[in-house]
């Protein structure tokens, strides 16, 4: 090698695998002066992939992390008034406001402090997402006169950060002059990255149109919770049954069993489903709560329409409150009562005022009051008491309560995905509305998505009311002599192959597939299939997840990409296959609107989101994509308890059920096998032979005593994610709430769950 004149050196690269690849070349070198050898080493990385996608779908600006804005001032707000089109409601029974205490704004938050001044989960909740709202507040921001409103401009509000709806409050500071004003607008209206808010008529921008503009959490829920945890009284036989509480129907035999199966054509084949409606319709008045358990696609939403349906027969006198933890899941009821028969003078689904209409199905028009403004309106309370059903959101039955309905006018209170419900979130429906009669009904699955809490501190706290009193001896399967449950165990969603790792990991082997073969087989025969007649599909891939802007959500280009190429080749060799036939769980928002950028145009309509959103949903074909390809952000996971790569029953939630026919699942093997469940499901697609892409090594589908060799840094990132003991789990919570100073101790939310935001 002559000195000054450049060498070429040619690297030659080859796969058949997307995905990102990182090499070094390694040059030896002897110098005839010295007579010695030293080497020069060079990275290499190559991309393989769509070189369209990785334009398209690019960071649109580098990353920052967001800053929490100190709150301001303690200044009293001048009040807006509320929205002109809400239809008037007459509140007989008004909430109070439940404020943070002054205590808990202190300086000093610690694990002391957390025992003394937090007395409960709402508390804290409620505390955290004030200082998450932090993160959006605008410096100097133009407020412009849109008589007789004002316009604001949001960046970000596209995205849904923050997330405005119609009603909430945004409190506009003037901090220039001699004394610091500010005024609370209520948001009108919502357009694109635009809100209209009404100010207080003393407000003018004659002294400037430049503002600090703050957001105020809508406490409304929370408010509610407060209320129904306090409520008194609190029936024991509700909050902690015991067998003297319980009280047994009498058994499914002789000619009213006979005429309720006759009665039963959607049932009368399914003896878990009969005797789950003849429990909860011949139940005593006054009895424990009865629970029907059973994972998704055990038909435990139609056992509770059946069960409505005969106990309207069975006594006119009969009033049904019917309630779910989200307004797709209440829909899903309302919808499926229609079904089956009842009429619109006797059925309600009352809906939050804020609600948009446009996402109420169709069919549910006719039984949801809407005001000549198309948007909901909330009935008085002699029209709502005329209803023989209301189904409603566990948070919206604080309406009723609200309008003055008396205790014990709901005769039965059924709770239907009770499983993803906080348990005051519950309360809501039930500590305000029963009496020594009403009868509670909750159904669910503990073992599938938990409650949603996005506070760090109340997450530790957080458990279903479902869960809680499942844990109780009379709830356990050997005190059958009791039967205040109902097991369901015949699945009928889904491939056997799909269900099979659950069944095994989460429900002891105890579900028996029972799916209709002209759908759970449709793609046994399919070219994307790695082995035939085993439709699930692990495509391995090391990929990139990125950020941008002052967005924490992550997104992956490398795995969108993928999605894009399997929606492809579904189209092109299914060509009856709908989009409404496929769904695509991802657990980001970014990697959510980066898949919807690019999908084929026959896919436009495809449902992509998070699990929860597909909670009662199934789909013929499922795609996933967990984005995640870095340790070091996946351990911050499972510290903070965030995403689903570290929650074994979101991630049961995401493998087993959701796809009737189809299960691909995009991401990297080296993350995932970190994590004990999606390991031990790792292990369980290997074996059936449906991995491709990126192979998977041994040293990450075993760890250390369960076989195979574990490598070095295999066995130090597993222990780094491993599940800890309790104290660990309180040790990672007290580093957490640290002395500060104007809030900057405590981290940002820096999270990447959709539903913070």
């Amino acid at each position: 090698i002559q000195y000054g004149i450049p060498r070429v050196l040619s690297v030659h690269f080859s796969t058949a695998r997307e995905g990102r690849f990182e090499g070094s070349v390694v040059l030896t070198f002897w110098d005839a002066k010295q007579r010695q050898r030293f080497t020069i080493t060079r990275q290499i990385r190559a991309v393989v992939g769509s070189r369209l996608d990785h334009e398209n779908l690019r960071p649109s600006d580098p990353y920052v992390r967001p800053v929490r804005v100190p709150l301001p001032p303690e200044i009293r707000p001048i009040p807006a008034p509320r929205p002109p089109v809400w239809t008037a409601t007459e509140w007989v029974n008004r909430l109070a406001e439940y404020p943070i205490p002054h205590a808990l704004k202190g300086d000093c938050l610690d694990s002391e402090v957390i025992k003394q001044r937090m007395p409960n989960s709402l508390t804290m909740s409620s505390y955290s997402d004030c200082l998450d709202l932090q993160m959006f507040t605008m410096k100097d921001t133009e407020l412009k006169y849109d008589n007789p409103n004002y316009r604001l401009r949001i960046p970000g509000l596209l995205d849904k950060k923050p997330r405005i709806i119609v009603g909430d409050k945004i409190v506009v500071l003037r901090t220039s002059g001699e004394k610091p004003v500010s005024w609370v607008g209520c948001v009108h209206a919502v357009n694109a990255d635009e809100v209209r808010l009404r100010l207080s008529s003393d407000f003018s921008l004659f002294k400037g149109k430049i503002f600090d503009v703050v957001f105020q959490v809508n406490r409304m829920p929370l408010r509610r919770m407060h209320h129904a945890v306090l409520f008194q009284p609190r029936p024991q036989r509700l909050l902690f049954p015991r067998a003297r509480h319980v009280l047994r129907p009498p058994d499914p035999v002789g000619s009213a069993f006979e005429e309720m199966v006759r009665l039963s054509p959607r049932i009368q084949d399914d003896p878990e489903k009969l005797r789950a409606v003849w429990t909860i319709v011949k139940q005593p008045r006054g009895s424990v709560p009865f629970v029907v358990f059973g994972p998704p696609g055990t038909g435990k939403t139609t056992a509770i329409v059946e069960a409505i349906r005969h106990l309207l027969k069975e006594n006119d006198d009969h009033r049904i409150l019917a309630c779910a933890q989200s307004n797709r899941a209440a829909d899903t009821i309302a919808c499926k009562l229609l079904g089956a028969g009842l009429t619109d003078h006797a059925l309600l689904r009352l809906n939050a005022l804020w609600r948009p209409t446009a996402d109420l199905p169709g069919k549910l028009y006719p039984i949801s009051p809407i005001n000549g403004n198309d948007v909901f309106a909330i009935p008085g309370l002699e029209d709502l008491v005329g209803y023989r059903v209301v189904v409603v959101t566990c948070v919206s039955a604080g309406i009723a309560k609200g309008l003055g309905v008396k205790r014990g006018h709901f005769s039965h209170i059924f709770v239907d995905e009770a499983g993803q419900c906080a348990e005051p979130e519950a309360m809501v429906a039930i500590t305000p509305l029963v009496d020594e009669r009403t009868n509670i009904i909750l159904a669910g699955d503990p073992r599938q998505l938990p409650p949603v809490i996005t506070s760090r501190a109340a997450a530790t706290l957080g458990k279903s009311y479902l869960e809680r009193i499942m844990n109780l001896d009379i709830y356990d399967e050997s005190h059958t002599n009791s039967d205040p449950f109902a097991t369901h165990v015949h699945l009928r969603r889904s491939h056997e192959a799909i269900s099979n790792f659950s069944n095994v990991q989460f429900y002891d082997g105890e579900l028996q597939n029972c799916g209709d073969p002209s759908i759970t087989h449709k793609f046994l025969c399919s070219k994307l299939l790695v082995t035939p007649g085993f439709p699930v599909i692990f495509h391995g891939i090391t990929g990139m997840e990125m950020r941008e802007g002052s967005s924490p959500s992550f997104f992956n280009i490398d795995e969108a990409s993928l999605v894009r190429t399997y929606c492809e080749k579904l189209n092109a060799e299914f060509k009856d296959l709908t989009a409404d036939c496929v769904g695509i769980i991802t657990p980001y928002l970014a990697q959510r609107g980066k898949i919807l950028k690019i999908l084929p145009e026959a896919f436009q309509k495809v449902k992509v989101g998070t699990v929860e959103e597909f909670q009662g949903q199934e789909r013929m074909v499922i795609i996933v994509s967990t984005v995640r390809s870095k340790p070091g952000h996946v351990g911050g996971d499972i510290r903070h308890a965030l995403g689903f790569v570290a929650q074994p029953r979101r991630t049961n939630g995401t493998l087993d059920t959701r796809g009737r026919a189809l299960l691909i699942v995009i991401g990297d093997p080296r993350i995932l096998s970190l994590d004990p469940t999606w390991r031990n499901w790792l292990r369980y697609v290997q074996s059936g032979g449906g991995a491709r892409g990126q192979p998977i090594p041994m040293e990450y589908l075993y760890n250390e005593g369960e076989g195979g060799t574990q490598g070095e840094g295999g066995s130090s990132a597993a222990a780094q994610l491993a599940y800890g003991k309790d104290t660990e789990q309180m040790q990672r919570l007290r580093a957490k709430i640290v002395r500060r100073e104007q809030y900057e101790g405590i981290p940002g939310n820096d999270s990447d769950c959709e539903s913070d935001f």
